[in-house]
């Protein structure tokens, strides 16, 4: 019998829900948040880790609150990165995702 793979919820995922439950497009978004399509098109397929200002931008405009919008991981990751340099947390975010 074949199995299901599982997707993790992701905050890509949880941000294209909550854009598609408010019928927007990604341009949309884009007008609201001030952030460029191409950089929303990442997060939403987990190739970029947004940075704290979009998602508080997401968490405004989609009207999610914090906790909807990040998952455990996302939490580890935040709180690794406190101090640290936008390098630095391109490195911990691939080596987070990769465990």
């Amino acid at each position: 019998m074949a199995r299901k793979k599982i997707k993790k919820i992701t905050l890509g995922l949880r941000m294209k829900a909550g854009r598609e439950k408010m019928g927007m497009s990604v341009e949309d978004l884009a007008l609201e948040t001030g952030y460029l399509p191409e950089v929303l098109k990442g997060v939403e397929e987990d190739r970029t880790v947004p940075p704290v200002s979009l998602v508080l931008q997401l968490s405004r405009v989609l009207k999610l609150n914090m906790d909807e919008l990040e998952t455990e991981e996302d939490a580890r990751v935040t709180s690794i990165y406190e101090g640290t340099s936008e390098v630095q947390r391109i490195v911990i975010a691939r080596e987070v995702m990769q465990d």
